[in-house]
């Protein structure tokens, strides 16, 4: 039976998914009820990759219920039915019946789903699989593992639970029993080849293997091969293939400044990328419940460093190993276009790798608060030598605050004159307080939260703390005070304690104090509040000091975000960067310890970005004599509108206030801007929220230059795909101007509706499928099937070899052109699927 065919079932509450030896296989009117259409739509998915006896990936965003639509899934494999079927008998009772004896009028008992978690969320999944529906689930900790194995092998369990950690070291044994299938709750953490836990469940002696996470690439391209190579092994060929096949032509093509050629085969491998992740990934995003979620910002506020900060700052920077590490990472003087650690200070003995790191780490928790520089009994003792050493040479000057400082006095740190983050901080809480929204506050740091709790109970302001020293069994009930409060209230949560697992839908306003190098870790905090069960919009504000180290790690977020976006997604996010990561010629402004290990004075290193990509925006559209819907929103001095879709300037950081331009004005504080992103696409920036301009002057008055939505920088850009189309036309179509810069281009034809932001954005053409759908497996190894090889391109370069096999020459006409290619088409046509397409236009050609 058919995945895509009209449901059909005696019982009109069911989900039939199939039949299986006369059996129907069909969820259960009682989950299937409780189902949305997507989860369905999920649910058959699974279904269908498990009938192929294969692998698949449920990578829809947080909050969109991966566990119930496992859940289900597992109750329709497992025969479950609303009846009784006598299975829910006492397990002495049923330890006696043989296995060669099943109920009558029951298929024979199937063997046991294998799930895997984190230890934090395995007694939620346990909780889940009870309230949905009546299993048998073993736990495989500790003492009962020999139990539950035991259980396994005689199919008198339905579901065996257990830890990452479990599933590494017994992974010899979890091969005892047959699996129905082997589920991977936040399966990113299998994002590393090296990784134990990859390798070890990479030996799990069974193909139904199925992934579900949030975010499946969190760094780089490569860990989004690394999940789909576990679920299905050799899909996507070896790693190296797809390194040079996909992950170096893309990114190359993702620089500012690419030229067509490279834009162009960027391009072409994101297509052929999208259109072979259909078959194994599911994604699906909030927009799907748009109508039934809040709105939510989320905003990135630039606070200035306050002056002991940049002079702590300052004397980091000026220890001679940094000097020296910032020297050896640039490119050398001679000017051979190496590091200077490669070419003439090769010879040249420098700090150990390890340094750097301990460096980077005393950037950090100085820009967060400078009394965490002071030694702590959490950092290395290399750490904190360091840290003695550069604050015997600061805190001289500030001899009150080293003497509160060394006698933990946190209610005096807390004061907002030794911090720019506690300056903007305290702002927004007593905002906060004033609208009666419940703040959430997240912070990695446990000594920062402390210091901030020390400033909320001197406020004597209701406060839920939760760190790591808050045993996890009493987490739920904190979360479920802090909802239930009448009155306003304060929640600080530790980011690696409270960032999964929690619903916090009582707050309406989430901080996140510092940034993480994995841009899910805030997505996941910011997710505890903004969730199906919220009924009221919901403002996230991140807290970057400008100009320092934060600054460069939330850039690297936005970089990595945009290849997720791309390889998820299929989107194509604006090209901010000159920067390719791993490429040590190519660091630009990300990459590299000589941008890692500097103080920008000016904080002005994003806002420069923005206005580059500005123009490239401009150059496109004021031919065309329109505006760009979705596009970067512009830079007003003198104004701080915080919008979704606004890139605002604030007052400089002197405290006097900017001219306005000629017509802008800040609202009165008690009234609201309701503004919703460009094209009213509620997702694209997720959501258009109501922000209230006294935040605008309590900003400016701290002395906040700039904040700008998120949202823009990482979603799919109208005008990049454009140009990528246009790149491509010229490449493989005209033959021309090949490495001219990609923006030398047509301009950007108007939207059909209008522009501007009444406009509506054009539908997102689903994914591109080949007719008769995708190829399996088998087609797509070398030596199996027919095999697509390429015509054109850069030299030396071809179709990637998980379809391409040994590389083999094409057949030409005698004017030099692929024989049998088609006629040039109009960039107008609608395109079919896109190996269809290569082959009429010639780029490639099918080869027995």
């Amino acid at each position: 039976m058919s995945v895509s065919t009209e449901q059909e079932s005696t019982d009109s509450e069911c989900l039939v998914l199939g039949s299986e030896d006369g059996h129907i296989i069909q969820v259960p009117g009682s989950i299937n009820k409780h189902l949305r259409p997507y989860q369905r739509e999920g649910v058959q998915f699974l279904y269908s990759r498990y009938r192929d006896n294969a692998g698949a990936i449920l990578a829809d965003d947080m909050g969109l219920g991966k566990t119930i639509q496992s859940i289900a899934f597992i109750a329709a494999i497992l025969h479950k039915s609303d009846r009784s079927d006598g299975r829910s008998t006492p397990p002495f009772l049923r330890s006696l019946e043989t296995l060669d004896v099943a109920p009558p009028l029951l298929p024979p008992r199937p063997p046991p789903v294998l799930v895997i978690c984190p230890a934090a969320v395995l007694y939620n999944w346990l909780s889940e699989l009870n309230t949905w529906g009546t299993f048998d689930v073993g736990l495989f900790v500790r003492d009962r593992r020999p139990e539950v194995l035991r259980a396994s092998r005689n199919r008198t369990l339905d579901v065996v639970l257990s830890s990452f950690e479990a599933a590494r070291d017994h992974v010899t044994a979890l091969n005892g029993p047959d699996w129905s299938a082997v589920i991977v709750d936040e399966a990113h953490r299998l994002k590393s080849v090296t990784s134990l836990v990859t390798q070890a469940l990479g030996g799990l002696d069974c193909r139904r293997r199925i992934g579900l996470s949030g975010t499946v690439v969190q760094n780089d391209l490569r860990e989004f091969w690394c999940l789909l190579d576990w679920a299905n092994p050799g899909c996507l060929g070896t790693c190296e293939q797809f390194v040079n096949d996909f992950v170096r032509p893309i990114e190359r093509g993702r620089r500012r400044g690419a030229v067509k050629r490279d834009v162009a085969e960027s391009w072409r491998c994101r297509e052929l990328l999208a259109t072979m992740r259909q078959r194994w990934v599911l994604r699906r995003t909030k927009a799907l419940i748009a109508d039934q979620l809040p709105n939510k910002t989320d905003q990135i506020v630039y606070c200035p460093p306050s002056p002991l900060q940049r002079q702590v700052y300052s004397a980091v920077l000026d220890r001679p190993d940094v000097r020296l590490l910032v020297r050896r990472s640039r490119p050398c003087d001679c000017g051979s276009g190496r590091r200077a650690a490669r070419c003439c200070l090769k010879h040249e003995s420098g700090p150990a790798a390890g340094v750097a790191l301990s460096y980077m780490s005393l950037l950090m928790k100085v820009s967060n608060h400078p009394c965490l520089l002071l030694p702590s009994g959490s950092a290395s003792a290399q750490q904190n030598r360091m840290a003695r050493q550069v604050c015997q040479s600061v805190f001289d000057q500030f001899p009150e605050l080293a003497r509160l400082s060394r006698s933990q006095a946190y209610r005096a740190l807390s004061d907002p004159k030794y911090c720019g983050k506690m300056k903007v901080l305290t702002t927004l809480i007593e905002h906060f307080r004033q609208k009666s929204q419940k703040v959430l506050i997240f912070s990695y740091s446990t000594r920062m939260l402390k210091i901030i709790r020390a400033y909320v109970l001197n406020q004597q302001f209701d406060l839920t703390y939760i760190d790591g020293e808050t045993p996890a069994s009493e987490r739920p009930a904190l979360c479920e005070q802090f909802c239930r409060r009448p009155q306003w209230a304060v929640a600080l949560v530790s980011t690696r304690a409270g960032g999964q697992g929690l619903n916090i839908v009582g707050a309406t306003a989430v901080v996140v104090v510092d940034p993480s190098w994995n841009p899910a870790h805030d997505l996941q905090a910011q997710d505890r509040a903004y969730r199906l069960g919220q009924t009221k919009d919901v403002s996230v504000f991140r807290l970057v000091t400008a100009g320092t180290i934060e600054e460069n790690i939330y850039l690297r977020q936005v970089y990595k975000q945009q290849l997720s976006t791309l390889a998820v997604e299929g989107g194509t996010g604006p090209r901010l960067f000159s920067a390719s990561a791993g490429r040590p010629g190519l660091q630009g402004e990300l990459f590299g310890l000589h941008n890692l290990l500097q103080l920008r004075v000016d904080g002005r290193l994003t806002e420069g970005l923005l206005d580059s990509h500005r123009r490239m925006e401009r150059l496109l559209t004021a031919a065309a004599g329109h505006e760009v819907s979705g596009a970067l929103p512009e830079v007003r001095e003198g104004v701080a509108g915080l919008t979704v879709s606004d890139y605002t300037a604030v007052a400089p950081a002197g405290g006097r206030e900017a001219p306005s331009p000629e017509g802008a004005e800040l609202l009165p504080s008690d009234d609201e801007v309701d503004q919703t992103p460009p094209g009213g696409h509620r997702e694209a920036a997720v959501g258009g929220a109501k922000v209230t301009a006294s935040i605008d002057v309590a900003l400016r008055d701290c002395g906040v230059r700039h904040v700008h939505g998120n949202a823009p920088l990482v979603a799919a850009s109208r005008l990049e795909e454009h140009v990528a189309r246009q790149a491509t036309r010229a490449v493989y179509q005209l033959h021309a101007g090949t490495q001219e810069p990609a923006e030398r281009c047509a301009p950007l034809p108007p939207q059909r509706g209008g522009s501007g932001r009444g406009a509506q954005r054009a539908p997102r053409r689903p994914p591109l499928v080949p007719p008769g759908g995708l190829p399996r497996p088998s087609d797509l190894t070398p030596g199996s099937g027919p095999a697509v090889r390429p015509t054109g391109g850069r030299s030396g370069r071809r179709l990637p070899s998980v379809l391409t096999g040994e590389a083999s020459p094409v057949p030409r006409g005698s004017d030099g052109s692929p024989a049998g290619s088609a006629s040039v088409v109009t960039e107008d046509r609608h395109e079919g699927d896109v190996i269809s397409r290569w082959v009429r236009d010639g780029k490639v050609s099918i080869v027995k």
